[in-house]
């Protein structure tokens, strides 16, 4: 019986890395239209509004 390996298996490789400076790739992420929200706050905003509904 062989042991199992540690870690988290490999499945893609690493993007080819951008040819551009950290401000630049920074800037031009910034730029663009804001996220529409985070999952985990959408799930969290969704629980306590609950939580608010049963204690009264």
């Amino acid at each position: 019986m062989s042991k199992k390996k540690r870690g988290r298996p490999v499945t893609r490789k690493m993007p080819e890395p951008i040819p551009d400076t950290a401000e630049n790739i920074a800037l031009a992420l910034m730029q663009g239209p804001p996220k529409d929200g985070w999952r985990y706050l959408k799930k969290h905003a969704e629980r306590d509004a609950g939580d608010a509904e049963a204690s009264e």
